[in-house]
């Protein structure tokens, strides 16, 4: 996937983080993009480290990928606070609301310096 054609990709990816970017996510360590298992792994890692690379660029921190063993370990890890940035389809985002609520003040945080 090239780059330009990733860009739709990287704006719903940023939106979708609104949802889920813990609050202590941007304070030292790198931001973790989780996937959920919907290929292989090592299919979905060649397809989304280069998206990886480009949000770590775009965002001004290192970006690393990692994906989930199961839809319920993706879920669980993105309702835990263990992933800052999710790649979800429609029915894990409906059943991640359904159990830890949907979160709409956090897209600031990547562009706006708090006090």
């Amino acid at each position: 996937m090239s780059l330009p054609r990733m860009k739709p990709l990287v704006i719903i990816l940023l939106l979708l983080s609104v949802l889920i970017l813990p609050k202590t996510s941007l304070a030292g360590k790198p931001l973790v993009l989780c996937v959920h298992p919907y290929m292989p792994a090592t299919e979905i890692t060649k397809r989304f480290s280069p998206l990886a690379h480009y949000l770590g660029m775009v965002i001004g921190k290192p970006v690393t990928l990692m994906v989930a063993n199961s839809y319920e370990e993706h879920i669980k890890l993105i309702g835990s606070n263990k992933v800052d940035i999710a790649f979800l389809g429609p029915s894990s985002y409906v059943i991640l609301t359904a159990r830890h609520g949907a979160r709409g003040d956090l897209l600031k945080k990547l562009f706006v310096k708090s006090p």
